[in-house]
């Protein structure tokens, strides 16, 4: 929803998250690369995650 009212492609967003699924391939389902942060809040990680999901240690990595 938010990419077609602000125009947005895809190929340059990114989102960051802590949950595997919800964040990483949600993101991945519509097209937007992806950065995972474990947290104490995240879920236990089940399946590997996306192709385009990079697993991160700290959100300070993205500056």
């Amino acid at each position: 929803m938010l990419l077609k009212q602000y125009h947005l492609d895809p190929a340059e967003c990114l989102m960051t998250g802590n949950d595997d699924i919800a964040d990483c391939h949600g993101a991945a389902s519509a097209g937007i690369a992806s950065r995972y942060v474990a947290t104490r809040q995240s879920p236990k990680i089940n399946d590997p995650l996306p192709e385009n999901c990079e697993k991160i240690a700290a959100i300070a990595e993205l500056f």
